[in-house]
């Protein structure tokens, strides 16, 4: 059968790869490959706000109560009894944080909002802004960090606190998300670390409670179901926070292969608190390309109770001396397989071997992503 694309015209070829490349491209980000962002999405708990509300009487909480600012979900994380009333902590995610933070700090009887870093894990990452550097013999390229985040804390979800207007009914508190108590007078010295049976389910005499929430049950959920009930005078989820270590700041930076690149460090600020001889942070790396090798750039940012790494691929190489620029695969022709593998390099998707990144970059720009790509169908519809 005769390949129907050799009858179009040129110009449809061209559009034809370039839609083909628009698909591999949506095709292949890191999204739809199932594989990390740069930034885990675990991070992205700045989508939502602990939101504190003062109310004259007990109240429930609902999406509708914060639709001005683009809610999603809220839930009752803290209900506690004031002279006027009550107050009552919430947990809201919204489509824009910033945007919500300010609308919702005008908003009547609300009293603080701030970005919710205390129920979600804090996940510390780095980023370099590129994670392959293609470097010819004697020319020079600038290596810098694109993204940080040092958590700052450690917060760990034990369970739910609560205290009680009566004696607690176990059938009552198991509808409310409840599956276990404890009283509270034994919940650090006991209750956390050996959780005795004999103490399970009897009654405090300051009617405050410790409970674990029953199977398929969030801590939220049931501290929003207990929240609602005015059997339920006060509620809050019980938090530990681990406290950071005494780890002073540092920015540690190391080059495998010395021999292949030279690498020189500049700009960065002195570590606050200490003297101009202090530690830098915020560096950029200036590497030299010395011979054709292969190296790995590494750098490792530390803090109290944190530290995060990323390292970028330093591929020297002599100029000229590349072959078959756009055959990436080596099978002596220049095609949309190529393309793919160029995409997939791009997204992180593929490890190709030196060689076959080299090739990769079919522009010679130092960087492998979907503009070679593009060139290689473009280069390949020439040829049908």
């Amino acid at each position: 059968m005769k390949n129907r694309t050799n009858h179009l015209p040129f110009t449809g070829r061209l559009l034809a790869a370039a839609v083909t490349l628009a698909l591999l491209t949506a095709l292949l980000t890191p999204c739809a490959l199932g594989l990390s962002l740069p930034y885990p999405s675990a991070l992205f708990y700045n989508d939502s706000l602990v939101v504190t509300v003062a109310s004259d009487e007990e109240r429930t909480f609902s999406e509708a109560d914060f639709a001005a600012v683009d809610c999603m979900k809220v839930w009752v994380t803290a209900k506690t009894p004031t002279e006027s009333g009550f107050c009552y902590e919430l947990v809201v995610t919204v489509a824009d944080p910033a945007w919500a933070m300010e609308a919702l700090r005008q908003t009547p009887g609300v009293l603080a909002v701030e970005r919710n870093d205390r129920y979600a894990p804090q996940t510390s990452y780095l980023v370099f802004d590129r994670q392959t550097l293609l470097l010819p013999v004697g020319e020079e390229e600038r290596v810098s960090i694109a993204g940080l985040r040092l958590a700052e804390h450690n917060y760990q979800v034990l369970g739910v606190a609560f205290t009680l207007t009566g004696r607690p009914d176990k059938d009552a508190l198991r509808l409310w998300g409840v599956a276990r108590f404890w009283p509270e007078t034994e919940l650090k010295e006991e209750i956390l670390q050996q959780q005795p049976e004999k103490l399970e389910g009897t009654v405090s005499e300051s009617g405050r409670y410790y409970g674990l929430p029953i199977e398929g049950v969030t801590f939220f959920e049931a501290t929003n179901r207990l929240a609602q009930r005015s059997a339920v005078a006060a509620v809050s989820v019980a938090v530990l926070e681990t406290p950071p270590s005494g780890t002073p700041p540092y920015e540690e930076w190391r080059l495998s292969d010395p021999a292949a690149a030279q690498m020189t460090l500049s700009g960065g600020e002195v570590a606050p608190g200490f003297n101009e001889n202090g530690p830098k942070l915020g560096q950029q790396a200036t590497l030299l390309g010395l011979r054709p090798g292969i190296a790995r750039l590494t750098v490792e940012r530390g803090g109290p109770g944190a530290k995060a790494s990323d390292s970028c691929l330093v591929i020297v190489y002599q100029p000229g001396g590349r072959e078959n620029p756009g055959d990436v695969n080596g099978d002596g022709a220049v095609n949309a397989a190529d393309a793919l593998l160029t995409l997939r390099q791009a997204v992180g998707a593929a490890a190709l071997p030196p060689a076959g990144v080299l090739r990769a970059d079919l522009n010679a720009d130092g960087a492998v992503n979907a503009t070679d790509a593009l060139w290689m169908l473009r280069f390949a519809v020439r040829k049908l």
